[in-house]
């Protein structure tokens, strides 16, 4: 992404974070041999013992462990506001194989699932402000719902910023444009108050992030 420590913009966001084996050896315990008491005036030959058997452990040894298998995973940056700024939270989210990536819609479902670890971060989107988004020669388009239109403008701006910076910040994803159920392209907010149309990309809303 782009430079994201431009100065910021006016403040127009709302505030809504082994155990080890016990190997048993096994091993007997040293025991001291008895010595015969030997007589000064007869010597007696003592019978010769009957053989003893002794039981026969066999101690079958574990089989080692074997070290687990590595997850694939893909290191994720999720934009969420804090006071009248965005943070990102950064996430590693398991992926089918090694350098796969994660898809738009899952992007988003992660986006509203808000912050895992990160205190101090609140999260105005919703999954449902968002009915459709594709991927179409490296730009996102997102069909915002009515949950999303009948937001305040300064919540609407939140929204947005949290929608552009994360999916800019996903590779081959330069630039996002909204639209509407009927297709139409709709304005959104920029910092500063300005609504516009079009293209938005990280840039748009660089100033709203924390230094």
């Amino acid at each position: 992404m782009t430079g994201r420590r431009a100065a910021a913009a006016a403040a127009l966001l709302a505030a809504s974070v082994a155990g080890c084996g016990v190997t048993h050896d096994g091993a007997a315990r040293p025991i001291s041999p008895i010595a015969g008491l030997a007589e000064s005036t007869t010597t007696t030959t003592a019978p010769a013992p009957a053989p003893s058997t002794a039981a026969t452990t066999t101690t079958t040894a574990a089989a080692p462990t074997t070290p687990g298998t590595t997850v694939p995973a893909e290191n994720v940056a999720f934009y969420y506001v804090t006071g009248d700024r965005l943070r990102p939270e950064y996430r590693f989210l398991p992926v089918d194989t090694p350098g796969a990536r994660i898809e738009l819609a899952r992007t988003l479902d992660e986006l509203a699932a808000g912050p895992s670890f990160t205190t101090g971060l609140t999260n105005p989107f919703t999954r449902d402000m968002v009915e459709e988004a594709r991927l179409d020669r490296g730009r996102a388009e997102v069909w915002l719902s009515p949950v999303f239109l009948a937001l305040e403008p300064p919540a609407q701006l939140a929204v947005v910023a949290q929608l552009v910076l994360t999916l800019t910040d996903r590779p081959g994803i330069g630039r996002v444009v909204f639209r509407t159920a009927a297709e139409a392209e709709v304005a959104v907010l920029r910092p500063g108050g300005l609504a516009a149309s079009g293209d938005t990309t990280s840039d748009d809303y660089d100033g709203l992030l924390e230094p």
